[in-house]
């Protein structure tokens, strides 16, 4: 069994976005409520993610209704660090933001509204484009072959199998943790294979989403064949041999 690394950024994120997190100006504990985090699938982070593959160095959240309303200040970074896991979780082609907290910052007023956030990046606009053409390149042409079989089971195992036969498990390389790694590196975690299945699945307009294990240290995918959810731990299933694809659309995991 392999183990990720996926955890140890959960820290480096609360660190970092402890030293970026602006509230009108002064560092003001908020009111506790139930949800503290936005939606990554909402409108404002819609607007968030259309403006970040316009490459924007800092977007105007004035009137697109983010929230966050953590109860001090250390649970407000660790919140706004788990918003950018789960933006980057729920929209994977934005694979050159920085996803441990790194160059972001979060400007809001008294009450918890986002009025700007800064992003992060992990390339230049210029470096962007053109990796942006290499990985479109190479989730296409998975998508492409997946396509050519008629069944939502049969496409799932294609990606599946495609992705196995791209990509070595390697968590210490710079894009190990996103789809660029997966995909165009062809060195990635478990991050980045899930990262990477979920998008072909999103591309193919089939229900997809993640699981984590109890300690938070692998990450994997379920989706949804007919009324059914399965697990597919792409990770997993790169092995040699008797091992392979052990964990490809199974009941439990």
């Amino acid at each position: 069994m392999r183990k990720s690394d996926y955890g140890k950024n959960a820290v480096r994120i609360s660190l970092l976005l402890a030293a970026v997190i602006v509230t009108a100006g002064m560092w003001v504990p908020l009111k506790a409520h139930a949800a503290a985090i936005p939606s990554a699938t909402s409108k404002a982070s819609k607007y968030l993610v259309s403006n970040i593959k316009k490459h924007k160095s800092s977007v105007d959240m004035k009137n697109q209704n983010m929230i966050f309303t953590s109860g001090s200040l250390y649970k407000l970074a660790v919140d706004q660090g788990k918003y950018i896991f789960n933006l980057q979780l729920n929209s994977p082609a934005i694979f050159y933001i920085s996803s441990t907290g790194s160059g972001w910052a979060f400007s809001s007023n008294r009450n918890g509204k986002i009025m700007s956030v800064r992003v992060g990046y992990t390339m230049t606009a210029a470096q962007t484009k053109t990796a942006q053409k290499k990985y479109d390149a190479a989730i296409k042409k998975i998508v492409k072959n997946a396509k050519k079989k008629k069944t939502v089971k049969q496409r799932v195992i294609s990606v599946n199998n495609q992705i196995c036969k791209l990509t070595a498990y390697n968590s210490r390389r710079k894009n190990s943790y996103n789809v660029y790694g997966a995909l165009v590196d062809r060195k990635a975690s478990c991050m980045g294979y899930s990262l990477a299945f979920k998008d072909a699945m999103n591309r193919l307009g089939i229900s997809c989403t993640y699981v984590m294990n109890a300690s938070r240290s692998h990450i994997w995918n379920k989706v949804k064949v007919g009324k059914k959810w399965y697990h597919v731990d792409v990770t997993w299933n790169d092995q040699k041999g008797k091992y392979a694809n052990q964990y490809l659309l199974k009941k439990s995991h």
